[in-house]
């Protein structure tokens, strides 16, 4: 009976038209250690009261265009992780209920123009740990509510222009731990609203384009461990925005970060040891002083 029980299971697993429903409560569906190589709506027929769809290493390689648009099913949080999914095809995601959509740790290397598209109530999108290899902001589209954006952890070399003009509120943009070495100059335009955060730690561009923060509001920017970081350049793009706190580890400050972050009540946070800069009128003197005096004096070294 035992090895009947299996053998029933096994099929199933691998024909997902056969069931329809796993592991359900009043509101979490999870899927776990299922072979379904195609995720398509009508597996969740049965899952009307679903607010939480989890589909966990089940490896699933594609999801068909408009998941879950049409279906009985409309859940706040979906999270479809450790799976082998390398293409996501436009509009995959379109007109859902979905407050958090959770595609980690999957192998997804291909983003389609408009994979993610009139998701009214999204607030998180989290598509870290892959294997992106460029940022384009053609792939997201009328997300206004949007407030977490997570691309940390792949391979993504270039931000091209208008990476993140899908934007529209205050929002936290994770994009730390990539390769990153072209930056492109209007990569932040478009965005209409407050950036609260843009982490771009532990990359490998040297130079910030002139410009790049242009008439962006920033509450802070981490480029803390780009060790290639020219500091000059990050002063000459930094002239006309507006930044409340910047991260700038390891590197020291020169006198003209220095009076730049005070003409602007910035504060700066620089050297491994995590020494902070936080402007006073006392640093009125500083700065008549550190022109003169060799920066290794006023390092908290």
């Amino acid at each position: 009976m035992y090895f009947v029980l299996l053998f029933v299971i096994g099929a199933l697993s691998k024909n997902p038209k056969n069931f329809k429903i796993f592991n359900s409560n009043d509101s979490t569906t999870r899927v776990e250690n299922h072979l379904i190589p195609t995720l398509r709506s009508a597996i969740f027929t049965n899952s009307e009261k679903t607010t939480n769809l989890i589909i966990d290493n089940c490896g699933v390689r594609e999801i068909e265009p408009g998941f879950l648009a049409n279906a009985s099913i409309s859940p706040e949080k979906i999270e479809i992780r450790k799976n082998s999914i390398e293409v996501l095809f436009s509009e995959t995601f379109k007109n859902l209920e979905v407050r958090q959509l959770f595609l980690d740790h999957n192998e997804i290397c291909v983003l389609e123009d408009n994979t993610f598209c009139d998701l009214a109530n999204l607030e998180t999108l989290d598509l870290s740990h892959n294997a992106l290899t460029v940022m384009s902001g053609s792939m997201v589209k009328n997300v206004p509510k949007l407030r977490v954006f997570n691309i940390e952890k792949n391979r993504i070399a270039i931000l091209e222009n208008y990476s993140f003009g899908f934007i529209e509120t205050k929002a936290r943009i994770f994009a730390g731990f990539n390769n990153l070495v072209d930056l492109k100059t209007w990569a932040l335009s478009g965005t209409k609203g407050k950036i609260l955060l843009l982490n771009l730690t532990h990359n490998y561009f040297d130079i910030l384009p002139p410009f790049f923060f242009e008439n962006i509001t920033l509450e802070r920017v981490d480029l803390s461990f780009n060790i290639h970081l020219d500091v000059f350049s990050l002063l000459q793009s930094c002239l006309t925005c507006k930044i409340a706190k910047l991260d700038i580890r390891p590197f020291g400050v020169s006198p003209e970060l220095i009076e730049w972050a005070y003409g602007n009540d910035i504060s700066l946070l620089f050297h491994a040891t995590g020494a902070k800069f936080k402007p006073r009128p006392i640093f009125l003197l500083l700065l008549l002083i550190v022109r003169t005096v060799p920066l290794r004096l006023i390092s908290p070294w």
